[in-house]
């Protein structure tokens, strides 16, 4: 357990109080709350926009503040963008991530204080009419559903942490014990055990991992590793006496692999033709292959609010900073929009935005949104997707189960596949019944 876990399980006992649980929801909770960041911290991945499930514990509610949500309030400052690189650390740049101490004038800047966004996602409160389809690929009941596509997976991987879709009808499959690659008829072709992050490129033909050695390694669609860089050429310190590693896979663009190092708060760009290295200021946390555009995050590691940039990856441009107490987590399979959801700010029992929010990529301006957090009503939104124009999102009942809903970013939603229970149900967040495709 972590130095935080305590605050963790004090906190949930305190408002547990509250409401009727099953078993142990503190300790439990806690480690739905390890897996679920271990996640967050595995699931940039690029292949020209992406689509991510990324589960948002109902078992917050049980730290529902004792406010209200802030009224409309944002700040916007804007200038002449930049058009000259990030430059190196500076006295007047933090020494640790290379960034200015204080924020740019010269970017636009969007401070979140809590106004709602243009629109709010209004889902179906009847699961029992699917119909339509969706460009996210999903697997549920040990199956992958990509289209009119179908594609049994083994027995003992049919519940997947995450999955995503390899060239030539491959899968990738990520579970607790690795990563795993089978075929169109669900045969394993590939093993690779320990992989915890992995990254696509946007042609699905190869992908980086990294995992509990702490090597990058590069690989091709049947998983063979083409390339490797060593945890040693990492330089991350240690972390809780382990040697350190390259800790997060973020991108691939062209033959470069980015992934995070460590705990430092910088990133590796890694050619995996030549084996050269740069590093960068900033964590990296998504990037989009075809637009050569990444979302670098500054701040926030300890417990102060992050702000999120959009940086041009050729000529290190920043275009747009974000601000606020939220996670930004996928870009947009056509990369026209940013997927995230609102995050705890710190332990102090707030939350501020909601489990769903979208961004515009063009300016960083929240179009979309699921609503109060804490509202009433017989549904709650707990798993998200960007698909181009639309989003795909898990939409818990008050039954307990959940259907997978399809809505515009006007806020409209239709079934597209039925309402189903959630895994490990006894807990009150549970586990979402359909792991949406990161690609």
């Amino acid at each position: 357990m972590n130095t935080t876990d305590p605050r963790l399980k004090d906190l949930f006992a305190e408002r547990s109080q509250r409401v009727h649980v099953v078993g142990d929801v503190a300790e439990r909770a806690i480690a739905r709350d390890r897996a679920n960041r271990r996640r967050e911290i595995t699931t940039a991945v690029a292949a020209g926009g992406l689509a991510l499930a990324v589960a948002v514990p109902v078992g917050w509610n049980v730290m529902r503040p004792d406010g209200v949500r802030p009224a409309p309030a944002v700040s916007t400052s804007e200038g002449p963008t930049s058009t000259q690189p990030v430059p190196s650390p500076s006295p007047s740049q933090n020494t640790t991530t290379g960034e200015p101490t204080n924020r740019p004038t010269s970017i636009p800047t969007i401070t979140l204080s809590g106004a709602p966004a243009a629109a709010t996602l209004d889902p179906s409160d009847d699961p029992s009419d699917p119909g339509g389809e969706t460009a996210v690929a999903y697997v549920i009941d040990g199956e992958l559903h990509d289209g009119q596509s179908r594609i049994a997976l083994p027995e003992a991987l049919a519940r997947p942490n995450q999955v995503a879709r390899l060239a030539d009808r491959l899968v990738l499959l990520v579970t607790n014990d690795g990563v795993t690659v089978v075929d169109s008829s669900g045969a394993v072709l590939t093993d690779l055990p320990g992989g915890r992050a992995v990254a696509l490129s946007s042609d699905r033909a190869h992908f980086i991992l990294t995992g509990d050695s702490g090597d990058l390694t590069y690989h091709d669609a049947r998983g063979r590793q083409v390339a490797r860089l060593s945890a040693e050429t990492c330089k991350c310190g240690t972390d809780g006496g382990a040697p350190g590693g390259y800790q997060g896979a973020v991108g691939l663009v062209g033959t470069t692999a980015y992934a995070t190092k460590g705990s430092t708060g910088k990133t590796v760009a890694w050619d995996v033709e030549t084996g050269a290295t740069k590093e960068l200021p900033g964590l990296y946390r998504l990037i989009d292959q075809d637009r050569a555009v990444a979302i670098v995050q500054i701040g926030g590691e300890a417990g102060d609010t992050p702000c999120y940039d959009l940086r041009d990856l050729t000529t290190g441009t920043r275009r747009w900073r974000v601000c606020g107490p939220v996670l930004m987590q996928s870009f947009s399979l056509d990369g026209q929009y940013v997927v995230g959801t609102g995050a705890v700010d710190g332990l102090r029992s707030s939350v501020t935005y909601p489990t769903v929010l979208v961004w515009r990529t063009t300016d960083g301006e929240l179009l979309l949104e699921s609503g109060d957090p804490f509202g009433p009503g017989p549904w709650s939104v707990s798993a998200r997707a960007a698909t181009g124009q639309d989003i795909a999102v898990q939409v818990g009942h008050a039954d307990g189960t959940r259907s997978l809903q399809r809505c515009t970013l006007e806020g409209s939603c239709e079934v597209i596949a039925p309402a189903r229970p959630r895994w490990q149900s006894d807990i009150p967040e549970g586990d979402d019944p359909y792991v949406l495709s990161l690609n």
